[in-house]
């Protein structure tokens, strides 16, 4: 007799009547999800987790009988979380599910959104538009040329230095014109510097060193002399980790680094690099319990968090020191509104890129991103805090 007949020889009625049950849930929810899943959406979530607890509810029976009181625990525990998903479920307002693809793009080799992951389009113009409630919150173009950087105005042949800039959406100048980014406002302020934007939003430093690893970025940049600057706010911390929200957001195809003996290493991107925590976290996501109390992993930002980003960052800037012929680097420290910022954090990280010989300056607690200094209805800072923070800038690195 094979297993699968000795099994269902033992069981009884009811546990037929059970399968009967899931059976049918498993018509509905397919029947359903393939005729019209926006508008049966309800009724084919109820009917996955009333199967799920239907096959668990068996399995227990089973267990019991088959005196295996572990299995049966951890059966009856695993109908508790689905009885849970259930409550959170209606509590959510019985919300219908987002279907999220975590696949590569099949790029080429050499691909810049394969090394990157998501860039903006070369030679292209971006019109990008903000509304709420009826009105307008910013309308502005982003000029991208063909080496899929934004464009800075305002570019003279005279000048004789660079200002190579790396960051995320607040030194791209999210919301904002072109002329009127951190990049432009700086090149503006000095006699002697040409500013190159190498920023895009949702970038953090693990962007800015596979930019730096993709191409020699000093053949991309007329000057001999200049200077690198990364502007770096908080979340990057987590976007080195690509956190659960991060990743399931827009963060699965991020560069994935990680420290092995020390040492700086790349394993493709976070969904084919690392794939037993970004599964999990692609599974996490799905539960109704996390969407309630809008939880995410790694739960804090721990001191190996902050070391991995300083260790990237210690590696872009040796990079760009093979690259350009100098070690003028510097780290702007941004203002942040994020939950986990203490002035101790602070101090904590700026202590880990001391030790690593980053220059760095602060202006975490000096410029303040009131609703003077930022798009209202966004967050982002706006051309008044840019303008500034660039006259800060050259001031204090004495940039001409």
């Amino acid at each position: 007799m094979s297993l699968a007949q000795r099994i269902m020889s033992q069981l009884k009625a009811k546990d037929f009547r059970l399968l009967h049950v899931a059976f049918g849930l498993l018509v509905v929810k397919y029947g359903l999800f393939y005729a019209d899943y926006d508008t049966f959406h309800a009724v084919v979530d109820l009917a996955t987790l009333f199967f799920y607890l239907t096959i668990l509810l068996w399995l227990t029976k089973l267990f019991i009988r088959k005196k295996k009181p572990l299995l049966g625990n951890l059966s009856i525990l695993l109908m508790l979380v689905f009885i849970l998903e259930l409550v959170f479920f209606f509590l959510l307002g019985m919300p219908k599910k987002e279907w999220k693809s975590y696949d590569t793009p099949d790029l080429e080799e050499n691909h810049i959104g394969r090394h990157l992951g998501h860039v903006p389009w070369a030679d292209s113009v971006w019109h990008d538009v903000k509304t709420a409630h009826g009105k307008t919150i910013f309308d502005a173009h982003y000029s991208i040329d063909k080496l899929h950087r934004r464009i800075t105005p305002g570019y003279d042949k005279a000048k004789d230095k660079y200002a190579v800039f790396f960051g995320c959406s607040v030194c791209f100048g999210f919301g904002l014109q072109d002329d009127q980014t951190i990049p432009y406002y700086i090149q503006e302020n000095t006699t002697s510097y040409n500013a190159y934007n190498y920023a895009y939003s949702g970038w953090g430093c693990n962007h800015m060193l596979a930019r730096l690893e993709h191409k020699d970025l000093s053949k991309e940049v007329n000057e001999q002399q200049g200077i690198g600057i990364y502007v770096f706010i908080w979340s990057h911390i987590r976007r080195a980790i690509s956190d659960m929200r991060i990743y399931t957001s827009w963060g699965h195809t991020m560069p994935y680094y990680y420290l092995e003996d020390n040492e700086i290493k790349r394993d493709g991107n976070f969904a084919n690099g690392r794939v037993v925590t970004s599964t999990f976290y692609e599974y996490l996501d799905k539960s109704y319990t996390s969407k309630y109390f809008e939880l995410n992993m790694p739960i804090e930002t721990t001191e190996d968090h902050m070391i991995l980003a300083a260790e990237i960052i210690k590696e872009a800037k040796s990079t760009y020191t093979k690259q350009f012929s100098n070690d003028n680097f510097v780290v702007l420290i941004h203002p942040t509104d994020w939950v986990e910022f203490t002035p101790e954090k602070n101090n904590q990280f700026k202590s880990l890129l001391e030790a690593r010989g980053i220059e760095y300056l602060d202006y975490s607690e000096i410029l303040v991103l009131d609703n003077e200094h930022i798009i209202i209805g966004d967050g982002h800072p706006n051309e008044k805090s840019n303008q500034e923070l660039a006259k800060m800038v050259v001031k204090d690195l004495n940039l001409k």
